[in-house]
C-alpha cells in the first residue's frame, strides 16, 4: 500500500515550485554564527543507470501530428536515493563421497560453511555492522536498533543480539590494545574523569561508583574504566616511556603520577577551571562583583590574544607581534595576582582563589612557550559527554570492545574517504 502512494505521487507530482526540495542524502553543512548555508550533499560512490524514454510513436506538438525522431545524447540528472534492506542469503555446501576406500576416511565430506563472527550463528557480519555502528557510533539504544530492523522486515531476539555483543568483546580487545599503546606514544594528551556506575560486586570496593578515564590525543582517544580514581589509572596507562605534555584539570591524582614527578610529564592547567573560580565568587558573594568581573575580563583579554596568535601562525613577523601581547598579558595578570596577595584586606573568597591560581601558575602558563597546546581541557569533556548519554549506567566492567570499534570506524573512515560501515563491512578500499 505505501509503495502504491508513492508511485502514485511519483507519477503525478504536485507544484512544488515555491519551496524548495532539500536532497535527500547525507550532508554536509556549512555554517556560521548567524545563518545556516544550503546544504552541500556529498556524492555516493554507487551509481545505478537508469535510461528514460518518452512514449513510442509521440506526435509532434505542432498540427502535423508527426513522431518525433530520436537524437544522439542525453540530458542527464542525479537524484539521491538510499536502500536499505534485510535479506536472508542461503548458502548451500556440496556434500562428496569417498569411493577409494582409505582408512579413517568418513564416508561423507562436506565443503566448510562460510566465515561467521560467531560459530552457530545466523547473524552475518554486515548486520553485526549495521548494530554495532548505530549503538556504539550513533549512540542509539539497542531496542530502537531492533526496532528500525523490524521495520526493514528483520525481527531479531534482543537476547540473542545481546548475548551476541558479549561474545564480540574478546574480538575488539587486540584492537583496543594496539590502540592504547599508539595513544601512549603520542606527546599531548587531554585527559579527564567521570563516575560510572558498574553495577559489579568487588570484595576491594564498596558501592557501584567507577570512574571513566578519557585520554585524548591528536590521533586516538582510549577510555579506561576503573573502579578507582588513584594516580594509578593515567600513570599506569600511560607507562614509564611516555613524555610530553598533559591537558588536565587541578586534580591532585594527576600531580601524584611518577612521570610527572620525573619531569617527563609537563601539566598544562585548564584556564577554563580558572574562570569558574571567578564565577563562583560573582555568584556567592555580590559585594565582590566588581573584584570578579575584572578578573573576568583579564581571562577573556588572554583567550582573546591567544587565538589572535593562533590565526597567524604561518606569519613570523606578525606571529611575532601576536606573541608578545600575549605574554606581555600574562606577565601583567601575574603581577596583579602577587599584588592582590599582598594586600592585608583581602577578603577569604578572594584570597582562596587567588593563592589557587598563583600555585598552578606554571602549568597554566605552559601554552605560553607551547601554542599548539590548547588553554583549556575540554576536549575529553565532549568525549565523555557522548559516552555519558549513551549509557551512563552497565552491568559490565570492560567497554573496551565497544569504544575500539567506534574510535577505530571513525579514524579509518577519514583517512578512506568513506562511511565507517563501508569500513567495517570491507566495502570501502583501503
Amino acid at each position: 500500500m505505501l509503495r502504491t502512494k508513492i508511485r502514485n505521487l511519483l507519477h503525478h507530482p504536485t507544484d512544488q515550485s515555491s519551496s524548495p526540495q532539500r536532497p535527500a542524502a547525507t550532508h554536509t553543512w556549512a555554517t556560521t554564527r548567524r545563518q545556516r548555508a544550503w546544504p552541500t550533499p556529498s556524492r555516493p560512490s554507487t551509481h545505478h543507470r537508469r535510461n528514460l524514454r518518452s512514449a513510442t510513436g509521440r506526435p509532434c506538438y505542432g498540427q502535423c501530428g508527426e513522431p518525433l525522431q530520436e537524437i544522439p545524447g542525453t540530458a542527464d540528472g542525479d537524484i539521491l536515493e538510499i536502500d536499505v534492506r534485510a535479506h536472508r542469503r542461503r548458502y548451500h555446501r556440496k556434500r562428496y563421497r569417498c569411493r577409494c576406500g582409505c582408512a579413517q576416511q568418513p564416508g561423507v565430506v562436506t565443503a566448510p560453511p562460510p566465515d561467521k563472527l560467531i560459530p552457530k550463528s545466523s547473524i552475518g557480519i554486515s548486520l553485526w555492522t549495521f548494530i554495532l555502528q548505530h549503538k556504539f557510533q550513533f549512540f542509539q539504544p539497542l531496542h530502537r536498533v531492533l526496532a528500525e530492523l523490524r521495520g526493514h522486515g528483520l525481527d531479531l531476539p534482543a537476547g540473542t543480539v545481546t548475548d551476541g555483543l558479549q561474545k564480540l568483546v574478546p574480538l575488539f580487545e587486540p584492537l583496543y590494545k594496539h590502540l592504547g599503546e599508539h595513544n601512549c606514544g603520542e606527546e599531548h594528551w587531554h585527559c579527564d574523569e567521570t563516575r560510572w556506575l558498574v553495577f559489579v560486586k568487588r570484595p576491594d570496593k564498596v558501592g557501584f561508583v567507577w570512574m571513566l578515564w578519557v585520554f585524548a590525543a591528536k590521533e586516538s582517544i582510549v577510555f579506561v574504566l576503573d573502579p578507582f580514581r588513584s594516580h594509578d589509572v593515567p600513570e599506569g596507562h600511560l607507562g614509564d616511556d611516555a613524555e610530553g605534555i598533559a591537558s588536565v584539570d587541578r586534580y591532585s591524582a594527576y600531580k601524584a603520577m611518577a612521570q610527572v614527578k620525573a619531569g617527563k610529564i609537563i601539566l598544562a592547567f585548564c584556564w577554563a577551571h580558572v574562570r569558574r573560580d571567578f564565577l563562583a565568587v560573582l555568584t556567592g558573594w555580590s559585594e565582590l562583583t566588581d573584584w570578579s568581573w575584572a578578573w573576568l575580563e583579564e581571562i577573556g583579554l588572554l583567550y582573546h590574544r591567544n587565538d589572535q596568535r593562533l590565526a597567524v601562525t604561518d606569519d613570523a613577523d606578525t606571529f611575532s607581534v601576536a606573541d608578545q601581547r600575549v605574554r606581555a598579558q600574562v606577565e601583567h595578570m601575574r603581577l596583579r595576582c602577587e599584588t592582590e596577595l599582598a594586600r592585608p584586606d583581602l577578603r577569604l573568597p578572594q584570597r582562596k582563589t587567588l593563592s589557587s591560581l598563583k600555585e598552578h601558575w606554571s602549568g597554566l602558563t605552559v601554552f605560553v612557550d607551547h601554542p599548539e597546546i590548547p588553554m583549556d581541557n575540554t576536549r575529553p569533556s565532549v568525549a565523555i559527554a557522548a559516552r555519558w548519554w549513551h549509557a551512563r549506567i552497565t552491568t559490565a566492567p570492560a567497554p573496551c570492545g565497544a569504544v575500539a570499534w567506534q574510535r577505530c570506524c571513525s579514524r579509518f573512515s577519514k583517512r578512506c574517504r568513506c562511511g565507517a560501515l563501508m569500513w567495517a563491512d570491507g566495502s570501502a578500499p583501503i
